[in-house]
């Protein structure tokens, strides 16, 4: 009972409530209250909710004839009593599975199932009692195929998530229910791990996982992006995508992080992967005309990406084992920083393998800030004013005293951080192993008094590889089917 198909294949019947002048029209309906003489000639089950809790918006509905094809749908007012109609004749028991939620977080606040016997006419009354879910939101539980190892998870909102994982996995909670996104042929036949996901909107959804996959959902489908490298192929590094950003968010650009020192580029349009290995330079940028100082081919795996816009270009950060560090520069008009090196690696001051990292920028405060997170426990902070950064391409000296958060970071909360996520410097968090999650304050630099890190208490033991924050609240993904929220929008009942 996998298989989630959103949409009725049966015609449908109306339901009148009580006080209401006209019917309604729907596959699953809320507010039955009676029904017309015309729905009583067909066959519908009638399913009555009892101990549903008062702060709950709305249901989930999953529902399957005699263990059929199973589909989904929403109830999202007069939330006590449904109705599912089956085409009369059909005869068999319908299984049902009901969630109730609250403000479109996918954490269930109760739940309940049951089975009714439909003879093929008429209508069958059900009485569902939902049972409380816990203390702590409770998500992961619906009976859809869900990544069971590696779950990339990225947010738009509370009530649109993507999640993505093993055996190319790929499903779209829209604050109700989730339903399966299926491969393309030519991805189906050997589906991909993915590793990560990003969206610019609901249908703008990239796709990176291992064997240089990568896959765009868009007009309602999902299809393959072909990888295309410089040169001789046969010789070229092969790569597993560990990471995704968009470049300008407003442009549609999007940037890769791949093993073995490989970068992939998608320009706004393009349905074709750039794929090249990083070759930088070492600090300090030349001056215009001067060639710089080679660090050599990059060999490291890069495990994560992040890029920023300012005015006409951006910069992109990648971050990989061994403390690499890279910022690429990308000039949409090259005009005021011609000359100026595009690709640098950084001394790094450490050997750590880094996991994570974070950009962000505030023009009313003048900063400039790099985040960056890694195994160990480890936590760096790079700064300097965005007034220099757009005037002269300024970067942060990772090496600076105090740069190292490393040691502000809560005993309970020192593990191998995985990720790290924000919207703004004032909502920046970090995962790690252990069901760690820490909130990354935005402090003074150095902080003095004021402590960087907040610990949530989150009652999870997985790995916590996947992190995505909305602003009002943070989800956190991991093995074993984790999914959690943290925030204002979702209360235990």
């Amino acid at each position: 009972m996998h298989k989630v198909n959103p949409s009725p294949a049966v015609s449908l019947c109306h339901f009148s409530r009580v006080g209401s002048q006209s019917g309604r029209r729907a596959w699953i309906l809320g507010g039955l209250l009676s029904l017309s003489a015309a729905c009583e000639s067909r066959q519908v089950a009638v399913i009555s909710l009892g101990s549903r809790p008062a702060g709950s918006t709305s249901l989930g509905v999953y529902y399957a004839l005699d263990n059929g094809p199973l589909k989904a749908a929403a109830v999202t007012d007069n939330l006590d009593q449904f109705g599912i109609e089956l085409p009369l004749d059909t005869t068999g028991q319908l299984q049902t599975q009901v969630f109730a939620y609250q403000n479109g977080v996918p954490c269930s606040v109760a739940n309940g199932s049951g089975t009714i016997d439909m003879p093929g006419k008429n209508r069958q009354n059900l009485d569902l009692q939902l049972a409380p879910t816990g203390s702590r939101c409770v998500a992961a539980t619906e009976p859809v195929d869900f990544p069971t190892q590696k779950m990339a998870i990225f947010a738009l909102a509370a009530n649109d998530i993507w999640l993505a994982g093993e055996a190319g996995r790929i499903l779209h909670w829209n604050g109700s229910y989730y339903t399966k996104i299926p491969l393309p042929s030519e991805l189906a036949a050997a589906p991909p791990d993915w590793s990560a996901v990003w969206a610019r909107n609901s249908d703008d959804v990239w796709f990176a996982g291992n064997k240089s996959s990568v896959a765009h959902f868009s007009k309602g489908a999902l299809r393959r992006s072909d990888v295309l490298g410089p040169g001789n192929q046969a010789a070229f590094p092969a790569t597993d995508w560990l990471a995704i950003s968009p470049g300008d968010p407003s442009v549609g650009d999007v940037w890769l992080a791949g093993t073995l020192g490989v970068f992939g580029y998608i320009g706004k349009g393009a349905t074709e992967v750039s794929k090249s290995q990083f070759s930088c330079l070492q600090p300090p940028p030349p001056p215009q005309g001067v060639m710089g100082t080679s660090a050599g081919q990059i060999t490291e795996d890069l495990n994560a990406v992040t890029c920023l816009a300012i005015t006409n270009s951006y910069k992109c950060y990648w971050v990989g084992n061994n403390g690499t560090i890279l910022r690429y520069y990308y000039h949409l008009d090259p005009g005021p920083f011609f000359g100026i090196t595009t690709c640098v690696k950084f001394p790094s001051p450490t050997n750590n393998n880094l996991t994570g990292v974070w950009l962000g920028s505030s023009q009313a405060a003048d900063r400039y800030e790099v985040r960056i997170v890694g195994a160990g426990g480890y936590a760096l902070r790079g700064l300097t004013s965005l007034s220099a950064v757009l005037s002269t391409d300024a970067d942060p000296d990772f090496r600076t005293a105090g740069s190292d958060y490393s040691t502000f970071v809560p005993a309970a909360g020192k593990v191998d951080f995985l990720a790290i996520n924000g919207t703004a410097l004032e909502d920046v968090w970090l995962s790690g192993r252990n069901g760690v999650l820490l909130k990354w304050e935005n402090t003074a630099h150095p902080p003095g008094a004021a402590m960087p890190f907040t610990q949530t208490q989150t009652g999870l033991t997985a790995a916590l590889t996947g992190l995505s924050s909305v602003g009002n609240g943070v989800f956190v993904s991991g093995a074993n089917k984790t999914l959690s929220y943290y925030g204002p929008l979702f209360t235990p009942q």
